[in-house]
């Protein structure tokens, strides 16, 4: 670049240079507002999950419209699944893991004390699996816990 430039050719630089930074600031306004269009518009999902249930939670309100007796009778309906203890590999053998039943996070005991529980006093039941449960309630839940959360 030739260093001496006349007093045209700096201003002929300068207005350049205003130019470049003028293009810059429109590019990023520009860029800025297409990202925040794009973050506030809200999109319609697809599919509803409020209608689909939960494959390891049973609401009272379900429980209601299932007419049973008894927790055991609503997972049994309702969520078979919960019912069905997973296969635990061990160094000896395979074996099936016990599901332990917790009520208002109390132990309960074993799936059939479900059976003393009345549909009428139950807010939800859920399923956790044997890492989940560890987490909430400590070792010794092989095969999950099915707890039954009531009606205060």
């Amino acid at each position: 670049m030739d260093v001496r430039l006349g007093q045209s050719g700096r201003a002929e630089r300068a207005s350049r240079e205003r130019s470049v930074v003028a293009a810059v600031r429109l590019l990023c306004a520009v860029a800025i507002a297409a990202v925040g269009a794009t973050a506030c518009s809200s999109s319609t999902p697809t599919t509803s999950t409020a209608s689909r249930p939960s494959a390891n939670v049973i609401t009272a309100d379900e429980i209601a419209k299932a007419s049973v007796q008894n927790a055991f009778e609503a997972v049994q309906k309702l969520r078979p699944n919960m019912l069905r203890r997973p296969t635990i590999a061990s160094a000896n053998a395979q074996s099936r893991g016990e599901i332990v039943v917790y009520i208002d996070n109390t132990r309960y005991g074993a799936v059939d004390n479900l059976r003393q529980i009345p549909a009428s006093t139950i807010a939800a039941v859920r399923y956790f699996s044997a890492s989940e449960s560890q987490l909430k309630w400590g070792s010794g839940h092989p095969g999950g816990v099915i707890e039954v959360l009531t009606k205060r």
